[in-house]
């Protein structure tokens, strides 16, 4: 996390220094780092259920029969 802000505060731009800022302070990296780990974790529950067996959420399966032409 101190890599990543301290990257951040060296690319210009005012957001990119307060979120800089925001994981480099020894407070604020806590609550970064169960960001980071609440963020990972939904991305991967997302990319798993692609290449599983289940449909992803909102989505229907029809049921059928696939023709090759």
């Amino acid at each position: 996390l101190i890599l990543v802000g301290g990257t951040l505060l060296l690319t210009p731009g005012f957001i990119t220094d307060i979120a800089g800022f925001f994981l480099i302070l020894p407070p604020t990296r806590p609550i970064a780092r169960r960001m980071l780990g609440w963020f990972a974790t939904r991305r991967l529950i997302v990319a798993s259920s692609r290449f599983g067996s289940a449909p992803p959420p909102g989505r229907r399966v029809v049921p059928g029969q696939v023709l090759d032409e």
